[in-house]
């Protein structure tokens, strides 16, 4: 009979699967692995769990793209779709500057022509003339 409740045993999930647990630690969990089914299900759907996140971790690229469809690329068109193509209209993921990066530059090259214009109107100083004289009315 083991000393420790499930959750206790549950924090020990993590330890005991990277080989950390020891002496009476060790002998508890396994005891509370035998004597509950459900928690040995439990913990061995943790480990599942982690065998399959490693092995992700230690497939290639190459592998991966062989193996299953891109993930992106089959979100973007579905929303494509939905969306009647107001999004995604140009493949964002697989072309990478495209038509915002003309509107950039675009926007860009009219914010400096607009520096430039108003850098040069404050440059000319138009100077004028006296004042032309009034001339004077005969009534006075």
């Amino acid at each position: 009979m083991t000393t420790k409740n499930a959750d206790e045993i549950r924090d020990l999930f993590s330890a005991a699967l990277e080989g950390d647990l020891a002496g009476d630690d060790k002998k508890e969990f396994d005891a509370a692995l035998a004597e509950n089914a459900e928690l040995k299900s439990e913990y061995e759907a943790f480990r599942a769990l982690f065998r399959g996140t490693a092995a992700i971790a230690n497939t290639t690229e190459a592998e991966t793209d062989e193996k299953e469809p891109a993930l992106l690329a089959g979100v973007q068109e579905r929303l494509y779709k939905r969306s009647k193509g107001r999004f995604y209209r140009d493949r964002f993921s697989r072309s990478t500057g495209g038509r915002s990066a003309t509107w950039l530059l675009l926007i860009l090259v009219v914010l400096m022509l607009a520096i430039v214009i108003v850098s040069l109107q404050n440059m000319v100083v138009i100077e004028t003339g006296p004042a032309p004289a009034v001339p004077a009315s005969a009534d006075s």
